[in-house]
């Protein structure tokens, strides 16, 4: 799988190596060694499961955040489909952070933060995504392909809130545990 995206990255880069908005370019490409990087994990472990953690630390490290994302909670098992879909939605918080958000100044950082909710019957994994010190935001007014991709929550079924403070965006998501953890 790791030789395919490298072949679907390559052939991407040489086919639009004369497009001239050179950020959607860069865009394609970062998605793309995101899902690379679930896929590194998953590999590790034959392709059943990979750790939160060891998803979480990449993905991060990726966008050079120099420890101003903090990020905690329990190591839990995530199965395939969960690694990708929450790789691919934490590099766009970060991307859209960057670009945008908290992580557009200097001053600003992200707490990334999740538990296992067990208060309401079923175990529901609940992750928390907080902005602080950045410039105002305000919800944007136009959905691009990355907003679509974060409002797919941990599993691509939504269970998303978001909410645009002064301070900054707030993205809450949750999902069954087991849902999280299927292989």
């Amino acid at each position: 799988m790791k030789n395919t995206l490298a072949m679907v990255q390559a052939i991407a880069m040489q086919t639009l190596k004369s497009v001239t908005e050179r950020d959607a370019v860069a865009a394609f490409s970062q998605r793309i060694a995101a899902m690379g990087m679930a896929h590194d994990q998953l590999l590790q472990q034959d392709w059943e499961a990979a750790s939160l953690l060891s998803v979480v630390r990449p993905m991060l490290a990726l966008h050079g955040d120099d420890g101003r994302i903090v990020a905690s909670g329990p190591d839990i098992e995530l199965g395939p489909k969960a690694t990708v879909s929450i790789s691919l939605m934490l590099h766009e918080l970060a991307t859209n952070a960057t670009k945008h958000g908290s992580l557009s100044l200097p001053t600003g950082r992200v707490d990334l933060s999740w538990l296992i909710d067990e208060s309401g019957g079923e175990p529901t994994l609940r992750v928390r995504w907080e902005e602080f010190g950045g410039p105002l935001v305000a919800e944007p007014t136009r959905r691009s392909f990355g907003s679509r991709l974060i409002e797919m929550g941990l599993l691509g079924k939504g269970g998303v809130q978001k909410r645009w403070l002064p301070t900054g965006l707030i993205a809450e998501f949750a999902a069954s545990l087991a849902d999280v953890q299927r292989p």
